[in-house]
């Protein structure tokens, strides 16, 4: 092996993975967590059973949505998140209670084991629905339809925010901000 490519592939693992592997990664992961999903709400054991599962038009649109409260909802995160037992932290924009034994109240503690299942399952909310944005993101911008991810665009601008890139956050309101107020209609 000559040094060139042996230079030239140590530069290509430096990068880190790359884009095409990093979205294999989200779409299987995201399929195996929706075919979970299927497999809970339908009562069936294997994937098997559940493609011979043969459900109305409106129980399957009944279905989706039921999966789509409850594991990929921000309500649903928004309920485990005040299920929480710890209330000294501030959430919310709620101010910072005293700890229950400052307070003189019987501390009625979590076993850690239900705290975990509420992390677990809030985390796991979490992810599909950051995978289900990344994949509607994805086939929007695939098919070319702008309306999509016009809609799209505040819930960017709040995960970029989120993850410490204030910057594209100002970018994408500043364009939504545009968008909808500043532009004329036929620049819309």
């Amino acid at each position: 092996m000559n040094n060139k490519s042996a230079a030239s592939k140590s530069l290509r693992s430096a990068k880190g993975p790359s884009w095409h592997d990093l979205k294999e990664v989200i779409e299987h992961t995201l399929e195996a967590r929706v075919l979970l999903r299927w497999l809970k709400y339908s009562g069936c054991a294997t994937l098997d059973d559940l493609r011979h599962w043969k459900p109305s038009p409106d129980e399957l649109r009944k279905a989706a949505e039921e999966i789509v409260i409850e594991w990929a909802s921000e309500k649903h995160i928004g309920d485990a998140l005040d299920s929480e037992d710890d209330d000294t932290k501030p959430r919310r924009g709620r101010p910072r209670k005293k700890p229950a034994a400052e307070r003189g109240d019987t501390v009625k503690a979590k076993p850690l084991a239900e705290k975990n299942d509420l992390t677990i399952k809030r985390n796991e909310t979490l992810l599909m629905r950051d995978c289900l944005i990344f994949h509607e993101l994805l086939a929007a911008a695939k098919c070319g339809d702008t309306g999509r991810l016009v809609d799209l665009v505040p819930i960017l601008a709040q995960m970029f925010k989120a993850g410490g890139h204030a910057k594209y956050a100002v970018v994408m309101l500043e364009f939504a901000q545009r968008l909808t107020k500043e532009w004329p209609d036929d620049v819309r």
